[in-house]
């Protein structure tokens, strides 16, 4: 009786086994995926003014015979992903008078905000406000020439001057 049950037990993992391996090739099944069809790939934009460098490897290291036998620079294969370049070179120097000039107008650009929200008025300059405010007008330069800032702030003066 035992024999009989441990063979019919054995006949029905084997069949339910091969139903499950039979249902495991099929690609139209739903196997609780959200989206049910694949994605296309995707390719990235190329950004303006920017040139594709494409992914590779190299080998860092003495790849030459090494005569002393000392073997102090193991040889390494490096991978390098993909990146994009701007096609402009420039050198040291200009790179750092852009990032001088960016810095420099980030900095006005704030100082200029903060001394909007206290309510400076270059016409009409009072105590109680000479904190940060005051320094958003403040020429840039000794020679007497004001900043693109100061220029602007001239014109607008002015403008309003006119509708008044």
């Amino acid at each position: 009786m035992n024999r009989i049950l441990v063979s019919a037990l054995l006949l029905s993992l084997s069949l339910s086994s091969c139903k499950m391996l039979k249902n495991r090739g099929s690609s139209d099944r739903n196997d609780g995926q959200i989206v049910s069809k694949t994605s296309s790939a995707w390719t990235p934009v190329r950004p303006k003014g920017m040139v594709p460098i494409p992914s590779g490897s190299f080998v860092l290291g003495q790849t030459d015979y090494d005569f002393t036998k000392t073997n102090d620079a193991p040889v390494k294969t490096v991978t390098v992903t993909g990146f994009f370049m701007d096609d402009t070179e420039i050198t040291n120097s200009e790179y750092q008078i852009f990032v001088n000039y960016v810095k420099d107008s980030i900095a006005r650009t704030a100082l200029a905000n903060k001394a909007e929200t206290l309510g400076f008025d270059p016409m009409n300059p009072s105590t109680e406000n000479d904190g940060i405010g005051a320094y958003a007008y403040v020429s840039g330069s000794a020679d007497g020439e004001g900043t693109p800032y100061d220029e602007y702030l001239k014109i607008v003066i002015q403008v309003e001057m006119v509708n008044h």
